[in-house]
C-alpha cells in the first residue's frame, strides 16, 4: 500500500453536514441578491444621466506621482534610486 493511502487511513474523512449546505446555498443566494440590487442602481442611475455629450465639457484633472526605481546597493544592501552612480551610505559604484 502506498504511503498516500496509509495517511489517509489515519486521518478522519469529513462529513458533510446537510445544514451546512443549506446555510452556505442561502449565504449565496443573499449575496446574489445584494449584487444584482446593486447593478440594478447603478443601472437606473446610468439611465437617468444625459445621453448626449457637451463637447465643452471640462474633465477633473487627476494626478498621479510618478516615483523613480530604487536599485538595491551590492555591496551594503542600502535602497537608493536608480540614476545615482554611488551609494548614499557606502559610497561604491552602484554600475
Amino acid at each position: 500500500m502506498g504511503f498516500f493511502k496509509q495517511i489517509m487511513k489515519l486521518l478522519p474523512k469529513k462529513r458533510i453536514d446537510i445544514t451546512e449546505l443549506e446555510w452556505e446555498k442561502e449565504r449565496l443566494r443573499k449575496r446574489l441578491a445584494a449584487e444584482e440590487a446593486a447593478r440594478g442602481v447603478t443601472e437606473r442611475a446610468r439611465e437617468a444621466e444625459p445621453e448626449a455629450e457637451d463637447p465643452n465639457q471640462e474633465y477633473e484633472i487627476l494626478e498621479r506621482e510618478i516615483l523613480p526605481e530604487r536599485i538595491v546597493c551590492p555591496s551594503c544592501g542600502n535602497i537608493t534610486f536608480e540614476g545615482v552612480e554611488r551609494c548614499d551610505r557606502c559610497g561604491k559604484e552602484l554600475y
